[in-house]
């Protein structure tokens, strides 16, 4: 195996394309095997010696005849599945023109198909109800909510939505509640009258103040929720 011309480069080399250039090398040394077992005569018997069945067995089918073997079964397999796969696909093609399109094709942002959201809250409902009215909102909603451990992303291109806390423009989303919430805010220094709601935090031995934005308040009493079960299941949170 060690001594064959043919070679993956180095540059496309690691562990385990090594590993895997040996395995596939033992399978074929096996194949190989079989194959001269196969094509063998009936009674072993009419060998004089195992090296006489050896020399008969390269001459009848050679390692290069067993590969070129392996390579025909292969590629004919490989036709057919590409046949089968083709003729699927045509079916589909002519199945989809007869029918009308209801959804576009996506488009690309900067390229970049976006990738689907799949760890975003679900609701069977069709018809989404407003967040703001969350006391006349049904018990599945409800309960979206109130689980809700906060996912924040940002829209891109920048979308802007009502803040469900303080109505503002915010363009973060919490997919797994389905609001708009505030995650950042400018403060501003001087004669400023609006007030902000703070976070005290240890940071390397130094205390330090952080906003509480609405996407925090939003989720806060979930986190403390899960911070009780950890001190009760005995987790230690450093701090």
């Amino acid at each position: 195996m060690d001594d064959c011309i043919l070679r993956v480069p180095k540059a496309h080399m690691n562990t385990e394309t090594v590993a895997i250039n040996r395995l596939l090398s033992l399978v074929l040394v096996l194949m190989h095997r079989l194959n001269q077992i196969i094509t063998a005569k009936d009674d072993l018997n009419t060998y004089s010696s195992l090296h006489n069945y050896r020399t008969s067995a390269s001459k009848r089918a050679s390692f290069h005849v067993s590969l070129l073997l392996c390579s025909t079964i292969l590629i004919a397999k490989l036709n057919r599945i590409n046949t089968t796969n083709n003729a699927t696909a045509a079916r589909n093609n002519s199945r989809q023109r007869n029918q009308p399109r209801r959804n576009p094709t996506r488009q690309r942002i900067n390229g970049v198909i976006p990738q689907s959201l799949e760890f975003g809250a679900a609701l069977s409902t069709k018809t989404p109800q407003k967040m703001s009215k969350l006391k006349n909102a049904n018990a599945e909603i409800q309960n979206m909510i109130s689980q809700c451990h906060g996912m924040p992303m940002k829209a891109y291109p920048i979308v802007n939505g009502k803040c469900a806390k303080c109505k503002q423009n915010t363009s973060w989303y919490c997919p797994g509640c389905k609001r708009w919430l505030c995650v950042e805010r400018r403060a501003l220094q001087g004669n400023n009258n609006r007030k902000f709601d703070l976070y005290s935090h240890n940071v390397r031995g130094k205390e330090r103040t952080f906003l509480k934005m609405c996407f925090h308040k939003a989720h806060e009493s979930q986190w403390q929720s899960i911070r009780a079960a950890e001190e009760a299941a005995g987790c230690i949170v450093t701090p």
